[in-house]
């Protein structure tokens, strides 16, 4: 899931919360956390294949949460808060994320935050910190998305200015 915002950057500000204001390509204003609700700083960006919507609905299935997705979706995307978006995947970057090892059906997340002018990917996927880290222990795997220390997310931090992190770095920024 990406969150895109052009006035985003997914840098630490004074909160640790993972989002600062860019200011004139500074990123030194600390992001208004503590008044902001999920979407009021950007959107979801989905494929226009539907790969990640499908990917959400067969996780979710089964689940009350599996039951009420689509119609969830459905609503947030009549707001403007899930945008579609397409994209390529004939293109360097796919040869990129390849070489670190990273699945096809993960590298798609990137295309779409990419396309989607996204400024996070929310997923506690190894992946998108060091694919090559799967077999690692629990432990390891924290530290390397604590510290955001893996080659991808770096790639990605550094390359397209776009951070890795999860639901309690989202989170950090409701009230």
């Amino acid at each position: 899931m990406g969150v895109g915002d052009d006035r985003l950057y997914c840098g630490r500000c004074e909160f640790n919360c993972g989002l600062s204001i860019r200011t004139n390509r500074k990123y030194t204003k600390p992001c208004s956390r503590g008044n902001q609700p999920y979407f009021s700083v950007g959107y979801v960006a989905l494929d226009e294949q539907n790969f990640i919507r499908e990917e959400w609905h067969n996780t979710a299935s089964g689940s009350a949460a599996g039951m009420n997705l689509l119609d969830w979706v459905a609503d947030r995307m009549q707001e403007g808060k899930i945008r579609v978006v397409s994209y390529s995947k004939n293109t360097p970057l796919n040869q990129t994320l390849a070489n670190f090892g990273m699945d096809l059906s993960d590298r798609v997340y990137v295309f779409v935050a990419i396309a989607g002018a996204a400024k996070l990917i929310v997923s506690e996927d190894i992946d998108f910190h060091d694919p090559t880290m799967k077999n690692a222990t629990a432990p390891q795997k924290a530290k390397l998305k604590a510290e955001k220390a893996g080659p991808v997310c770096r790639y990605l931090i550094r390359t397209h200015q776009i951070n890795v992190g999860n639901l309690t770095e989202v989170k950090a920024l409701i009230p």
